[in-house]
C-alpha cells in the first residue's frame, strides 16, 4: 500500500506544516493547533511531528474510516524508527483520533451517525458553558481577534476550493473563545473533541449559500454580543450548532 506523500522531510520548527492555515491567532496547522491547545511549542519532538502529519491525513480523509495505519510504512516515509511512530499513534489514540484493536495495529475510527451524535451532544454541552464564560469575560482584544477571524472567513467564502479552510477557521475562532473562557479542563476537552468533530464538519458547508448563511448568523451573534444580550448570543450560538449539525447529517446520508 502506497501512502500519499506529505513530505520526506519532517516539518521544521521554523516553517509551517503541510496544511498550515495562517490564521490571526496562530500560524500552526489545523492539527497542531488542536493537539497543542492553540499554542504550538517552539520545537516539536519527532513523535509530535509525526502525530501532526498523521492527524491531518485522518481528518482530510487520506486515511479513511476503519483503515489500518501502517506504522512501518510511516517510519520508512519519515526516515525514523517505529518507536516515535508508535508513540505518535498513542498520542492520537488519547485524543480520540485513532483506535487500537486489543493493542494491535492502530486504525482510523469509523464515521457514522451515532458517533457524530455522541460527539455533537458532548461538544454542545461543553461549548455552551465555555461560550457563556467567554461572554462574561471578553474584552476589546478578544473582539478584535474574532473580527480578524471573521474577516478571513469572508475572504474565502466564495471559493469552493477553500470550503474546508472556511470550516476550520470558524472552528478555530470558536476554540479561541473557548480558551478565553478560562476553564482549563473544558478547554482541553474541547480541543480534543475538535480533532474528532472536524472529520465530520469537513463534509458540510460545501456550498456558497451555506457559507453565507453561516456568516449571516455570525454577524447576528456579534450584534447580540455588542448589545450585551447574553441570552440572545447563546441562542444564536445554539442555532449555528444546529445548522452545522443538520448539514453534516445530510452529508453523511448522501455519502451512505
Amino acid at each position: 500500500m502506497q501512502l500519499p506523500p506529505i513530505t520526506r522531510e519532517l516539518p521544521a520548527a521554523n516553517r509551517p506544516f503541510s496544511r498550515s492555515i495562517r490564521s490571526p491567532g496562530s500560524p500552526a496547522s489545523y492539527a497542531a493547533f488542536r493537539l497543542f491547545h492553540g499554542e504550538e511549542p517552539p520545537t516539536l519532538s519527532i513523535k509530535d511531528q509525526v502525530a501532526v502529519a498523521v492527524a491531518e491525513r485522518i481528518i482530510d480523509g487520506r486515511f479513511g474510516p476503519s483503515e489500518r495505519i501502517p506504522e512501518q510504512l510511516l517510519a520508512d516515509e519519515f526516515n525514523v524508527s517505529k518507536a516515535p511512530v508508535s508513540e505518535a499513534l498513542m498520542l492520537l489514540e488519547h485524543a480520540g483520533l485513532v483506535e487500537s484493536a486489543a493493542r494491535r495495529s492502530a486504525y482510523v475510527p469509523r464515521m457514522n451517525r451515532q458517533d457524530f451524535d455522541d460527539l455533537s451532544e458532548h461538544r454542545s454541552a461543553l461549548i455552551r458553558v465555555a461560550l457563556g464564560r467567554f461572554f462574561d469575560r471578553h474584552g476589546p482584544a478578544d473582539r478584535s481577534m474574532l473580527e480578524a477571524y471573521h474577516a478571513e472567513m469572508e475572504a474565502m467564502a466564495a471559493n469552493d476550493a477553500r470550503a474546508f479552510d472556511f470550516v476550520e477557521v470558524f472552528d478555530r475562532a470558536t476554540l479561541y473563545a473557548v480558551a478565553r473562557g478560562n476553564n482549563q479542563r473544558v478547554t482541553r476537552s474541547l480541543f480534543a473533541l475538535s480533532l474528532q468533530v472536524l472529520r465530520y464538519y469537513r463534509l458540510g458547508i460545501q456550498t456558497l449559500k451555506q457559507r453565507r448563511a453561516m456568516l449571516a448568523s455570525l454577524k447576528q451573534g456579534v450584534m447580540a454580543r455588542d448589545a450585551n444580550d447574553k441570552k440572545k448570543y447563546l441562542a444564536i450560538c445554539d442555532e449555528i450548532h444546529r445548522m452545522r449539525y443538520d448539514e453534516t447529517v445530510a452529508a453523511l446520508k448522501a455519502a451512505a
